[in-house]
């Protein structure tokens, strides 16, 4: 399910193509290398699309990815930030969990195998 942004989850907003591309490297939605090449302009390359296959949709769409809500967590927490990741899909602005973004990336990915309750939707 979308979840859309509200305004207060004090969305970050990418301000420049370079931080979200460190970004999406550190989400791993691209590699390092890919980051490096477009950052640096070495190649004339672009980026994959990103793609959303959530239930929301009837096929696959690319999403723009657009910026993110950082969440300090508990004190005794491994990380002391959480990430969600803010995408634009069909006009509207919602999140999700960079990692279950990441894993539908995958040509495998089957929304199916995931139930409501855990379908990693931020």
């Amino acid at each position: 399910m979308f979840i859309n942004v509200k305004e207060h989850d004090n969305v970050i907003y990418f301000s420049s193509l370079e931080e979200k591309l460190k970004k999406l490297n550190q989400w791993g939605l691209i590699s390092e290398k890919k980051m490096n090449n477009l950052i640096s302009g070495k190649k004339i390359t672009e980026m994959k699309s990103i793609l959303y296959k959530g239930r929301e949709v009837d096929v696959e769409k690319v999403c723009d990815v657009i910026g993110y809500i950082s969440y300090k967590t508990n004190p005794g927490c491994i990380n002391p930030v959480y990430e969600t990741v803010v995408i634009e899909i069909n006009g509207e602005t919602n999140k999700i969990n960079p990692a279950f973004l990441k894993q539908m990336q995958s040509k495998d990915f089957n929304l199916n195998t995931f139930d409501e309750e855990n379908d990693g939707i931020a």
